[in-house]
């Protein structure tokens, strides 16, 4: 064992003094830019999975079971040892360190210059938005771990732990098919069924009911969403910005000739993008983080464009490769470093002292994780005010944003961000914020009774009968 675990750190060691000083620069200056960012402010999502790691591994008081569950266990597992804000750094450079080593293993399996592919890959979109709500850099690292094995049984494990860093990945499923062996899909399923498996062991465990993450993240966010945008075609373009230039090269008959586009890792790369993008359609919003699985797919075709050749000729100028990316990889950088100055995070001084105006009580709100995770267990608001004072509840309406200013209730502080009502001679007393979207938003708002596995039984029933 000892002779093994020398011969791995030896060979780490060696594959890290092979990366290019530009690789290494982008990793460092990139990292930074997701520390700063984070520290920076509070992010919704960001605060849901710090505190429902918290929940799995120091018995927090707050758990939004709709969300999967490997960025809560990263950040969580490190708070057993240091603080939660700490454990959050730790994250925020772990998953930076993690999408370079993904980074590099699809560059082996896929013919990739890693000193190309890298700083192509880390766009201003990649960037932007790696961190700032937790999964979105975490589940594409392991999604490249999957196609760099895709030929692989074992790439089973990797498509499990991408589908429970992000279920939206559920999407790519089917390029298990590519394997062109059905023995060999279906032993990479059952691999891929081994930590989603633990997984529902746990909410059964836990909850009583099986299906309670899945049922809620996809009565929330598929049957359950009412907003409809239209489609950005500029979006498609805009996410892989400045990269997606380079694409314009295969305008070239020259350069198409020489890649194959019936590889396997072609096949795969184009099979990832145009799953993610069918899902994009589809899918309600449409936000522009919600391409950002699409940032591979225009980093290899990329790559793949200027790595035939050594040089290129612009303006009358023949310009190497190499430097070419190192001026790319500058514009990046300096790009996202503008956007990620100008866009701050929301500051938690407010949302601090909003938590306080609780006066220790148990609260609802519309801005529920930024007050919980100031220390004020917080539902959303779920039934009428006068209901919800009674009980002993301070309501904390964040902007106006739930009776538009003009509640006709007892008011306990009225803040410059918000507005806290409540009866100061009632105190409802403080316990865990881990309700479900199914058994508040939609039981009781409906007046319904059901279960993750009847609400998703009777949603199949639905779609069958029409």
């Amino acid at each position: 064992m000892k002779e093994y675990l020398e011969n791995y750190f030896k060979e780490v060691k060696n594959d890290f003094n092979n990366i290019s000083l530009n690789v290494k620069l982008v990793y460092l200056l990139s990292t930074l830019l997701l520390v700063l960012q984070h520290l920076s402010g509070w992010s919704w999502d960001f605060l849901v999975y710090s505190m429902n790691g918290e929940y799995l591994f120091e018995g927090g008081l707050f758990m939004e079971w709709l969300r999967p569950p490997v960025a809560s266990m990263l950040l969580g597992f490190p708070q057993l040892v240091v603080s939660r804000s700490m454990a959050e750094v730790v994250f925020v450079v772990f998953v930076s360190t993690f999408f370079l080593y993904s980074s590099y293993r699809i560059c082996q399996e896929y013919d990739l210059n890693l000193s190309y592919f890298y700083p192509i890959l880390m766009m201003p979109a990649t960037i932007y938005y790696g961190a700032i709500n937790g999964t979105e850099m975490l589940s594409l690292a392991f999604a490249m771990l999957f196609l760099s094995e895709l030929d692989r049984e074992r790439s089973g494990i990797w498509l499990g732990l991408t589908f429970l860093s992000r279920y939206t990945y559920g999407i790519i499923i089917p390029l298990v098919l590519v394997q062109k062996d059905l023995k060999k899909s279906v032993k990479t399923l059952l691999v891929s069924a081994v930590p989603v498996s633990l997984w529902v062991f746990y909410n059964y465990i836990a909850t009583g009911h099986p299906m309670k993450s899945f049922a809620n993240y996809l009565g929330l966010n598929l049957f359950g969403r009412s907003i409809h945008d239209p489609l950005n075609p500029l979006n498609l373009f805009i996410i892989g910005l400045p990269a997606s230039l380079f694409l314009f090269l295969f305008l070239k008959g020259e350069l198409r000739n020489e890649i194959d586009f019936y590889s396997n890792e072609v096949l795969f790369v184009t099979g990832f993008a145009v799953l993610n993008l069918l899902l994009y359609f589809v899918s309600n919003p449409k936000p522009l983080r919600y391409l950002y699985p699409m940032v591979l797919p225009v980093a290899f075709f990329a790559t793949k464009a200027i790595q035939v050749n050594d040089r290129f000729e612009l303006s009358g100028y023949n310009v190497e490769s190499k430097h070419l990316v190192v001026v790319f990889s500058a514009v990046s950088i300096i790009a996202a470093s503008v956007i990620v100055v100008v866009n701050p995070l929301p500051s938690p001084q407010n949302f601090k002292d909003a938590a306080a105006s609780a006066e220790g009580c148990m609260a609802q709100s519309n801005a529920w994780p930024m007050i919980s995770y100031a220390g004020t267990p917080t539902l959303p608001v779920t039934q009428d005010g006068d209901l919800i004072v009674e009980k002993g509840y301070r309501i904390i309406d964040y902007g106006d944003g739930i009776y538009g200013g003009s509640a006709d209730l007892p008011v306990i502080e009225n803040g410059s961000f918000y507005t806290t009502y409540g009866n100061k001679s009632l105190c409802k007393e403080l316990e865990p914020a881990d309700k479900s979207w199914i058994e508040t938003d939609l039981n009781i708002n409906e007046g319904v009774n059901h279960t993750p596995e009847s609400y998703l039984l009777s949603k199949i029933r639905g779609a069958l009968t029409g």
